[in-house]
């Protein structure tokens, strides 16, 4: 569940405001060719779309628009093109070097004979194609031409990512607030997208050695050196760089699906791709000296999760990639991103296969293309591999099966010398002095209140010297006990004690009149920030606040104005005052375990209360108390977070994340007003892709507790939510207290299809909006020994004020309950409406609701 909705838009806004303030590449040192212009049919003079363009004697090259519109730069010596499309004789047109260029290219219709392939220009079908039967002939040897059909292997791997703001506005740069940084824009770089201006501002080196066996299956990096631009106290580079690299994802073309902006795209090599893409074999091409079979791809629908582009596939027996060239197509659903690319090199090792050796990917972001004069963002990351060694097992020591990643300790340290060695490309005049431009920047007066006021919107806080005010979007919130809810919290900073952090809250509630509070104390035994992994901590808080039995504020209700809207008056609360410690401790390999005491003291508060049955009238209790020890344990293999120095937000992946809880309650079977119990829990969470129609979120939970004559507040008290933010692991119709089992399974099941159906319905595709749909379902039971409705010596349950049971056992069915939510309006708000299908008698339910959300995503 989300913690704070208001922070959570914080740390997106974190995101966009990553690249909105970067400010990669300067001047080219060879000179750049620029060539634009028109492939159109010479005999009828009609552009022809998606032609391929290739520098002769080189990889580089580029495809026309559906319009038949070019543009291609390099810096290459060579000046010679190569054009073709489908049913197009192909043409060599001689360009001039270093000069900028406005060329119209005519094709000639004809019919092209590859050897048994023959494609003549006709209706598209996949019954009797040959270029269907090429790629089928190609998914059938993707196993055999994979990398991982060796037993081991290992290789050097130098990667390098840049990010540059284009078309900073001259008013911006020559404004006021940039006036003492005016350097910064110098030597912009003006070459590497037609028209464009590119500020040089992020850049990361990594130099990697990866190890792989197949059995038992093992994959490690060890991490040689890292250089990075330090934009110091803006930007966690660790965070930043495990975001980038979940947008620039290492794509294999081999497999059936690619992630890219959290979504997956069909690959084209894909079993299913004859039916989302049409293929075309153009000609034959001669890739660095091997002969190969042009083939180009293009999605069936513009509005699909697909590529196009061009795949070079060598004319042999073997049937392997030797070149990828493809992009997105412009129709798709996603947000902030204008263009992507991806270029990908094979080279033939003797005796061995073709294996990948340079990968390079480019991301317009925000407006950053060829085709808009509004700021943007371009990234750019380029991968190059070398010194292959195949089915020969290295030391053990370099299969980890605790650490996917290995950093060794100065790699952040390497001197000059190192990457003269590691470099597999050099670097370019810009990329060399991008390191020192952003070091200057960093240390002028105007970066830092910069750093100031960008933190402030970004997390909500505000920072004076070692402490942090806020967050701010939780300064309001209303509940119906408290009614207006006035808060402000502190926290001290990384930057006060590496070792030692405090923090805490204090809220008034206006309606009940009193003070709530939270102090806690953090110790970090290892030199680490206080939210990054690895987690090696104790943890000791001291709570005084109000919360509704199970549903605790980290999890639906929350502190900020979004949730205090809620559907009907629910002040059945209490006030809850507690003192714990606990020791966290995690690995890199995605093993936490936790180990803490708790004690509690729940006072019913509003029109909560809590009463023993007796005899003959209720008794009514003041207070009730728990001691508690728990046990948590978590597995998330391959887990990735977006981070800063004092938060943590998840990236989700395709690996599952499961969880382990036990809670031991302290106390003495009848003892006055202490409680004895074993609560067993365990949840599991997958997100599916399922390329084109989106992902699949799965959430299984089931627990047990163990006891007898347990109070309701100990027992498990369903996630219901009645606010008007839609909660995705939360049972949204149902009510708070609706429910509560000692036993229970909660199954909850989400699918999200990214527009793959509103984007094919005509004017409303223009709007780009998604779809959601979504399934719950929760059962529990009660033992007899905590039914109150059967064993009148325990609490029993709330009741409304004509003294009707509001709680309620299941009968022989589930609750259910189904939905449809409509997202990216506004590529920032989800509206969800959801129908409950059962247990319709019970009291101030409502069979529809319609609730929203506020999201940020790609």
């Amino acid at each position: 569940m989300k913690r704070n909705i208001i922070g959570s838009i914080f740390q997106n806004i974190f995101v966009a405001s990553f690249f909105l303030s970067q400010i990669v590449i300067g001047k080219m040192v060879a000179q750049t060719t620029m060539i634009e212009g028109y492939i159109v049919d010479v005999l009828k003079g009609d552009t022809i779309p998606y032609a391929s363009i290739g520098l002769v004697g080189t990889s580089m090259g580029t495809s026309a628009d559906e319009h038949g519109y070019f543009y291609f730069a390099f810096s290459d010596l060579k000046d010679t093109l190569e054009i073709s499309a489908v049913g197009y004789k192909p043409f060599l047109q001689r360009v001039q070097i270093g000069k900028s260029q406005l060329l119209t290219i005519r094709l000639e219709n004809v019919v092209v004979d590859l050897q048994t392939f023959v494609v003549r220009p006709a209706r598209y079908r996949n019954r009797s194609n040959p270029a269907v039967d090429l790629v089928q002939k190609v998914i059938a040897h993707k196993a055999a031409n994979r990398i991982e059909s060796h037993n081991f292997y290992q290789y050097e791997q130098y990667e390098k990512m840049t990010l540059a703001l284009v078309d900073v506005p001259i008013k911006v740069k020559n404004g006021r607030l940039l006036k003492n940084v005016k350097f910064f824009f110098a030597d912009a770089d003006t070459a590497s997208i037609k028209g464009k201006e590119l500020i040089p501002a992020y850049q990361k080196e990594t130099a990697t050695e990866v190890y792989f066996r197949k059995s038992p299956n093992t994959k490690t990096t060890i991490v040689r050196g890292t250089k990075h631009t330090d934009w110091v106290g803006a930007f966690d580079d660790n965070g930043v760089a495990a975001y980038l690299k979940h947008l620039y994802i290492d794509a294999d073309i081999y497999d059936n699906e690619i992630l890219l902006f959290k979504k997956a795209f069909l690959s084209p090599l894909s079993p299913l791709s004859p039916q989302l893409y049409r293929f075309y074999i153009l000609d034959t091409s001669i890739v660095d000296g091997q002969r190969c079979i042009n083939l180009a791809f293009f999605p069936r629908s513009k509005t699909d999760l697909t590529f196009k582009g061009n795949l070079y596939i060598t004319d042999d027996t073997t049937y392997a990639v030797r070149k990828v060239e493809m992009s997105i197509p412009g129709n798709i659903n996603i947000n902030f991103v204008n263009g992507l690319n991806i270029i990908q090199n094979f080279d033939l090792l003797p005796n061995i296969g073709w294996n990948l050796v340079r990968d390079e990917v480019s991301i317009n972001f925000l407006g950053g293309d060829d085709s808009t004069k509004t700021f943007g963002v371009y990234g750019k990351k380029t991968t190059f591999r070398k010194q292959f060694v195949f089915d020969q097992a290295a030391n053990t020591e370099f299969y980890r099966s605790d650490q996917a990643i290995v950093k060794i300790a100065d790699a952040d340290k390497q001197p000059d010398s190192f990457w003269s060695t590691f470099r597999q490309e050099p670097l370019s005049i810009s990329e060399q002095v991008v390191y020192a431009k952003v070091d200057s920047l960093t240390k002028t007066a105007d970066y830092k209140l910069f750093v100031g006021w960008k933190y402030f919107w970004t997390t909500g806080y505000w920072k004076n010297k070692g402490l942090e005010f806020g967050p701010f979007g939780a300064l309001y919130s209303h509940n119906a006990l408290e009614g207006g809810r006035i808060r402000l919290g502190i926290r001290t900073t990384y930057g006060l004690s590496h070792h030692w952090r405090a923090e805490g809250y204090s809220a008034y509630g206006v309606l009940d009149k009193k003070w709530k509070y939270s102090v806690a104390l953090t110790y970090q035994i290892n030199d680490n920030f206080f939210n990054n992994r690895p987690q090696n901590a104790f943890h000791l808080w001291l709570l005084n606040d109000v919360e509704v039995p199970g549903q605790t504020l980290e999890n639906v209700s929350g502190d900020n104005v979004l949730t205090s809207f809620s559907r009907g008056k629910f002040d059945k609360m209490y006030y809850k005052k507690a003192v714990g410690i606990n020791y966290i401790n995690e690995n890199n390999a995605g093993v936490t375990y936790q180990i803490g005491l708790q004690h509690r003291q729940l006072t019913p508060a509003g029109s909560l209360g809590f009463e023993l049955m007796g005899l003959d009238y209720p008794t009514k209790i003041k207070h009730l108390t728990t001691n508690e020890a728990t046990v948590n344990l978590r597995f998330a293999p391959n887990e990735e977070f977006f981070q800063g120095q004092t938060f943590r937000k998840r990236i989700v992946n395709k690996y599952p994340v499961f969880g382990l809880h036990y809670t031991y309650g302290i106390g003495s079977d009848g003892a006055a007003n202490t409680f004895k119990y074993h609560n067993f829990s365990a949840d599991v969470f997958k997100r599916f892709f399922i390329a084109p129609l989106g992902y699949t979120d799965v959430r299984l939970d089931v627990g047990r507790i163990f006891g007898n004559n347990l109070p309701y507040p100990i027992l498990h008290v369903f996630q219901a939510n009645q606010t008007m933010n839609y909660e995705q692991f939360a049972l949204n119709q149902m009510n708070y207290l609706e429910f509560i089992s000692d036993k229970y399974v909660c199954l909850n099941v989400e699918h999200a299809f990214d527009g793959f159906i509103l984007n094919k319905i005509p004017w409303v595709k223009k709007l780009k909006l998604r779809e959601y749909t979504m399934f719950k379902a929760a059962y529990g039971g009660l033992d007899t020994v905590n039914n109150p409705l059967i064993n009148p010596s325990i609490y029993r349950f709330p009741t409304d004020a004509n003294g009707q049971s509001l709680t309620y056992n299941f009968n022989q069915q589930p609750y259910l309950e189904v939905g449809f939510g409509i997202g990216n309006i506004f590529k920032l708000l989800r509206v969800d409406l959801t129908r409950r299908l059962n247990y319709l008698d019970h009291p101030d339910i409502s069979k529809w609701r319609i609730q929203g959300e506020i999201l940020f995503s790609f």
